[in-house]
């Protein structure tokens, strides 16, 4: 089979969650020895247009069109390639906003669906005016449904993304990715708490915020190691941040620390996280909504090193009682 697989972003050397994921699918796909898989990525330029251009292009017609901006915006770069979609007998579409394209394909069509992206309004177009003019999350909802409906096969990473998108399409997978795990023995616990993410991303940001603030409280030597780029200095150079700015090999990260924390909801990039943190032997305290996305109950969550903290005021009581495991 001659495979096209359209992505959002570089994936060959990951930089965050949704990067990692895709590169798993990537190798999977790889591993199936097809006859072709060419991959086409959206953040490549195209002659003179530039990615402002084209997002401007897309929110204007977003107004006038049925189409969310996000998916007119994919449509656009991968029209202007001049790809010749009736050359291949799969598309792999890597988020949903790269589906675009494929409408009307009538071959196969594998969806890669990394979140329920409407959920996701907020973050994909910020400005609250512009969300409300081009009536994103509504349009985006139908679009995704209509995507959906469409696909010859979904894989998600999340069990819960599973359940809603089976009401819509029985044809859905839960692909988790697959990472090597981590031999040796266990190791005791140093005070190294782990945090990884880019720091230009507000929601990042603000959990660092307040897990440096309940490290500080409770006037130990614990230490917060954080990897990723883009952190403040009033971060990186606090007394308890140990900063190791962006890792090519995540598990140099996972090497340094003793618990992971991941304060974040539903997303891939959480997902990611928990499945690279368990495949290196490090236990994760996160919110309950994580831990089912991954496993079918708490139980099974807690036989993998999940550790369910409800509010934030729990993170100080699981890091608190974590001290001296081994």
């Amino acid at each position: 089979k001659k495979i096209l697989f359209l992505t959002t972003v570089g994936f060959f050397k990951p930089f965050n969650g949704g990067s990692l994921y895709t590169k798993s699918i990537y190798e999977e796909l790889l591993g199936c020895k097809p006859q072709a898989l060419d991959v086409e990525i959206a953040t490549k330029r195209i002659l003179f247009f530039t990615n402002v251009f084209l997002k401007l292009l897309a929110l204007s017609c977003s107004i006038f069109s049925r189409h969310p901006a996000t998916s007119i915006f994919y449509f656009l770069i991968f029209k202007l390639r001049n790809l010749k979609l009736k050359d291949y007998d799969i598309i792999v579409a890597d988020h949903v906003e790269t589906a675009l394209i494929a409408e009307g394909f009538g071959k196969n069509v594998l969806l890669i669906a990394h979140n329920i992206e409407h959920k996701l309004a907020e973050e994909n177009i910020r400005n609250r005016f512009v969300r409300w003019l081009t009536q994103y999350e509504k349009k985006m909802k139908n679009f995704e449904e209509q995507v959906f409906k469409s696909s010859s096969e979904i894989w998600c990473i999340s069990r819960l993304d599973l359940e809603y998108i089976k009401n819509i399409n029985e044809n859905v997978v839960h692909k988790p990715p697959f990472f090597k795990k981590r031999r040796g023995p266990k190791r005791s616990f140093n005070n190294k708490v782990g945090f990884i993410g880019a720091g230009s991303w507000l929601p990042n940001l603000l959990a660092v915020d307040n897990l440096l603030a309940i490290l500080e409280s409770m006037g130990e030597k614990r230490k917060l190691v954080i990897a990723g780029s883009g952190w403040p200095a009033r971060i990186t150079n606090c007394q308890i941040v140990e900063y190791l700015g962006f890792v090519e090999n995540s598990s140099d990260f996972y090497k340094k620390i003793d618990l992971l924390i991941v304060p974040f909801e539903m997303k891939t990039g959480a997902n990611i996280k928990i499945y690279e943190a368990i495949s290196e032997k490090i236990p994760v305290v996160t919110y309950p909504s994580n831990a089912l996305a991954i496993f079918a109950n708490r139980k099974i969550a807690a036989n993998n090193g999940i550790i369910v903290a409800e509010f934030w005021g729990d993170f100080k009581t699981i890091i608190s009682q974590f001290e001296g495991r081994t």
